[in-house]
């Protein structure tokens, strides 16, 4: 089956949420990391790497840590995902702002290692965390150290246990999401055409495109 507008709209709630205490952090220039493993890592990658030609934005704003390093974007680095201090080492190497800094973990089954070890990291510091999961309940979700959980269930892939399908889909939704809300409202892009010639669009190219004004309905009632 493919990933429905019920899957990811259930989610709008604590999207509304997170992007709420994202956009003032982002707005004083406060930076965003993403964290991931697999497929995961890929998608934080990309959507760091999306953010500064579409907003207008510094680029080292936004920060995209991948288990693995940047070998894992061409080559499955498996053991890499499983490392704890790794997690650590590569955030304590950021020297992160608990006032301003937030963190997106990223692990469509919710338990990956070394998004936990981040996510635990940041979260002791004070700075804001996300977790973004294809499945409730989940490891990430009870781990206490994610301030706001959004848990996109798209049940079984087509091809068993390959998250780079549907959990894939729902995940670069709610990161698209996240973007435009967290990012987008804080340089002022709603409503206008990005300056510096760059429109301001986010592809939602699953069954509709309504999800992002609904999830700014919800952030800003």
């Amino acid at each position: 089956m493919p990933v429905s507008r019920a899957t990811v709209q259930k989610c709008l709630p604590v999207i509304a949420q997170a992007i709420d205490d994202l956009e003032p952090k982002a707005r004083r220039g406060g930076r965003i990391v993403y964290v991931g493993a697999g497929t995961s890592r890929r998608l934080g990658v990309l959507d760091a790497s999306e953010i500064p030609p579409t907003f207008s934005a510094s680029s080292e704003q936004f920060v995209a840590l991948i288990a693995g390093g940047d070998v894992a974007l061409r080559h499955a680095q498996e053991a890499a995902e499983d490392d704890v201090e790794a997690g650590r080492e590569d955030l304590k190497a950021l020297n992160l702002n608990l006032d301003l800094d937030s963190l997106i973990g990223i692990a469509a089954s919710g338990r990956t290692t070394y998004v936990l070890s981040c996510l635990a990291f940041a979260k002791s510091l004070g700075c804001i965390t996300i977790g973004v999961a294809c499945c409730n309940p989940s490891a990430m979700s009870s781990s206490g150290s994610v301030d706001f959980m959004i848990s996109a269930v798209t049940g079984p892939e087509v091809v068993t246990g390959s998250t780079r399908m549907k959990a894939g889909t729902a995940t670069k939704l709610v990161l698209n999401m996240l973007k435009s809300g967290g990012v987008g409202d804080s340089v002022g892009l709603w409503g206008v055409l990005v300056s510096e010639a760059v429109a301001v669009a986010v592809a939602m190219a699953v069954e509709d495109i309504a999800l992002t004004p609904m999830a700014l309905m919800h952030a800003s009632s």
